[in-house]
């Protein structure tokens, strides 16, 4: 029905003052996070080495890993290698025990993802297991042993994936952190899921400031939340200031929605980096 352009006007100015008022009360929108590729720069990342004391807590029998970022070549290709390394500890040398490590390649130039080799610890009676995969363009493979394909994890045009597990220290280092900073991207979980349910949304966001004491020296950190956006779990880590930009705490809960979750909790005992990656920004 056509209503009179006349009737329009008048509404409108009578109970103008009605509608500004009404406009101002309206919930500000938040922002769409960025996509997180627009806030990394792979210039700011450095060579670090850093001591961690996993599930800590009451209930849990802590451990050790040592988290070295260091530059190599892999066939011919400038790579970052992220590697998480158990520490052998007494009874590992009285039994034997080879120590499990996780390392993760990301291409030097764009911290694009390369490929990533889990391995589990080893006893003489117990060989480790070694869970592999390959990223190409397009896909993600995991890997047999013989290097035979295993599964094939197909990317959606525009799915960008970043690094995950150890591979988070060089998308921390890379990521210019700010307060309230909220980012979204793509990950491909390397433990649950087959094929296409691998690959997670996930949102980041720097929901406060925090601190911890590392070496007796206070750090100041940004407080950052993980979270994909089917909810299989939640990330909560501490992240430094200053550059080098290093996760230095580091909640996990799995299922998080779940009433009986519960947290895994990893802290760093001990920090190196290099002195060119130490200043603020």
């Amino acid at each position: 029905m056509h209503v009179p352009t006349m009737k329009i006007v008048r509404r409108t100015a009578r109970h103008s003052h009605l509608v500004v008022i009404l406009l101002l009360a309206q919930p500000a929108l938040a922002a769409a996070p960025a996509d997180v590729w627009s806030a990394i720069d792979a210039k700011r990342v450095c060579p670090t080495a850093s001591v961690w004391r996993l599930g800590v807590g009451p209930g849990r029998t802590p451990f050790d890993v040592i988290e070295t970022v260091v530059p190599l070549e892999v066939d011919g290709r400038p790579v970052w290698r992220i590697t998480h390394t158990q520490l052998r500890g007494p009874e590992d040398l009285r039994k034997g025990t080879t120590p499990g490590f996780d390392f993760f390649d990301v291409d030097r130039a764009t911290l694009a993802p390369q490929q990533s080799e889990h391995h589990t610890a080893g006893r003489a009676d117990a060989p480790a297991k070694a869970t592999r995969f390959e990223y190409l363009p397009g896909s993600v493979r995991r890997l047999n042993d013989d290097g035979s394909v295993a599964e094939t994890i197909a990317l959606e045009v525009g799915q960008r994936l970043i690094a995950d597990g150890p591979g988070a220290a060089i998308i921390n280092q890379g990521v210019k952190w700010s307060d309230g900073l909220k980012l979204r991207g793509y990950m491909m979980d390397r433990w649950r899921g087959t094929e296409r349910e691998r690959v997670r949304e996930v949102e980041l966001s720097v929901t406060g400031r925090s601190a911890v004491e590392i070496d007796g020296r206070r750090v100041e950190t940004f407080v950052v939340v993980e979270e994909p956006v089917d909810g299989a779990y939640k990330l909560t880590s501490q992240i430094t200031v200053a550059r080098p930009h290093l996760h230095v705490h580091v909640q996990y809960v799995a299922n998080a929605k779940r009433p009986d979750a519960r947290a895994f909790v990893s802290e760093v005992t001990s920090i190196m980096a290099s002195g060119s990656c130490r200043e603020s920004g």
